[in-house]
């Protein structure tokens, strides 16, 4: 376990990139959790969707697992990654390539969105992502970013021990925000996210690599953790919720 705390970013990703995919779309309860999360993408039947840091193409399997239909292009900077996305999607376009510097033309797509992706940059490549984002998106597209929050406990902590997830106790909604407000072609007036998981050290004890993932298997843990996630969402303040989904509008 502490090789896991320790490894670098590159290593990081490498090492777990196959695990992660099956654990986020084939745990029962994890895959659950992933779907209601993604749920909150404003996609529209037959639109345009760009995912910057795509991985090996989870989202996109959550995302037509729970019924959306539309056109879609993944980057990721990882080769090993886009590469099983290639072998896993036929009918998806992946590409290699900086999320900071995209290599496709102004206003391409209906919806941009990225999901975890803002914490694993270095803080002055952070507005670039979302530059990138708005550029990349039709006037009056949308740009949803999905973070992690670094208010909440257990994200906070995994912020402190895994190298590679450093940024996670910056990524507050304030500090998201103020990246959001620095970009002058997005909607930002009224800006506020939808938080999301007001429970997830269910993550933890059914981690692919340091948890026991199979105990999902079980209809009574199943139940028990979803009584705990409902528990919760009654005594957490909203802005202690795991996940914070910001949703914005491209304008001229």
């Amino acid at each position: 376990m502490s090789k896991f705390f320790t490894r670098n970013q590159d290593d990081y990703f490498a090492q777990s990139c196959q695990q992660r995919f099956k654990w986020q779309t084939e745990n029962p309860f994890i895959s659950k959790s992933e779907r209601e999360l993604l749920n909150y993408l404003p996609i529209v039947s037959g639109s345009q969707v760009l995912e910057l840091g795509c991985g090996t193409g989870s989202n996109l399997f959550n995302l037509k697992a729970i019924g959306k239909t539309f056109s879609f292009t993944g980057i990721d900077i990882n080769y090993e990654e886009i590469e099983l996305a290639q072998q896993k999607f036929l009918d998806a376009n992946f590409m290699v390539g900086d999320a900071t510097n995209v290599q496709l033309p102004d206003e391409s797509f209906d919806l941009v969105f990225c999901r975890d992706v803002i914490h694993h940059i270095n803080p002055s490549e952070q507005v670039k992502l979302i530059q990138e984002m708005t550029r990349l998106t039709r006037v009056g597209g949308q740009v949803v970013v999905i973070e992690s929050n670094g208010l909440n406990f257990v994200v906070w902590v995994f912020g402190k021990l895994v190298k590679a997830e450093k940024y996670l106790v910056k990524s507050t909604p304030k500090y998201i925000i103020r990246l959001i407000k620095q970009i002058d072609n997005l909607e930002t007036f009224g800006l506020a996210p939808k938080f999301v998981e007001p429970w997830n050290f269910f993550r933890f004890i059914l981690h692919y690599n340091f948890g026991l993932p199979k105990l999902a298997e079980s209809q009574i843990v199943c139940s028990l953790l979803t009584q705990m996630v409902s528990l919760f969402s009654k005594i957490t303040p909203s802005h202690r919720w795991a996940y914070m989904v910001f949703t914005m509008v491209r304008k001229d």
